[in-house]
């Protein structure tokens, strides 16, 4: 009778080492399945985003020969103001000259490094957040997101600029 007792907790442990075991199974092909929702902070990209914010333009705010650099155009572009002589919107400006700089930092392509990239511009002022200004290139994104935020003093608030790149797993 006694090994009987001793087959019957074998069987019993066997049984829950099973059901714990068909448990991770389930809990792991869950987690693969879902998508990667969370961004990686990148310091790369901060740099790229604070540089970026000093690149000359073709845009003069206050005379002629004033050209202003990248990070003055998010707040002349909020606050409406055309470039010096009114043939540009300000923003016109900063959409293409960000265009130009993305386009040349970035190859976004399904067969390259980074498949897809969105960059947003917000004026924050206390609980108020408007946007200014997005762009982005859509592509699947089957690999890792790397972020980051450059934020830039415009009183009354500030301009929080971001970029999420998605890199293809290799």
């Amino acid at each position: 009778m006694k090994s009987k007792k001793a087959q019957e907790e074998i069987v019993g442990f066997v049984l829950i080492m099973v059901i714990v075991a068909v448990g991770f199974l389930i809990f792991l092909g869950f987690n693969l399945r879902q998508g990667i929702t969370t961004t990686e902070e990148s310091f790369d990209l901060h740099q790229f985003l604070e540089s970026s914010m000093e690149y000359t333009t073709e845009c003069s705010l206050r005379y002629e020969k004033d050209l202003a650099k990248l990070g003055d155009l998010f707040e002349s572009c909020y606050f409406g103001k055309t470039c010096f002589g009114g043939q540009q919107s300000s923003c016109e400006v900063l959409g293409s000259t960000l265009e130009g700089i993305f386009s040349e930092s970035f190859v976004i392509d399904p067969e390259s490094k980074y498949t897809s990239f969105e960059f947003e511009s917000y004026f924050v002022e206390g609980e108020k957040r408007e946007e200014i200004f997005s762009l982005d290139k859509e592509g699947e994104c089957g690999g890792k997101i790397i972020g980051s935020t450059y934020i830039l003093p415009a009183f009354p608030g500030n301009i929080e600029n971001s970029l999420k790149l998605c890199i293809a797993i290799t």
